[in-house]
């Protein structure tokens, strides 16, 4: 009983190991991946529509002006 906790924690260390030599970690790493440039590209939209906005409101204001 003593060595419990050694066993169990090797046996998870070896079933990561065995995992990760598998397809396993291409998948994630695909996965990591399009999810960053799923990110990025959300992003760069974000800030397109907020300077786009910011116009629209200097146009409009414009436009109310005259």
């Amino acid at each position: 009983m003593r060595l419990y906790g050694y066993y169990a924690l090797h046996s998870f260390v070896n079933q990561i190991r065995k995992l990760l030599k598998t397809w396993v970690l291409i998948f994630f790493l695909a996965c990591v991946l399009l999810g960053g440039l799923i990110g990025l590209g959300a992003g760069i939209l974000s800030e397109v529509g907020e300077e786009q906005t910011e116009e629209t409101f200097e146009i409009a204001a414009e436009m109310t002006a005259e």
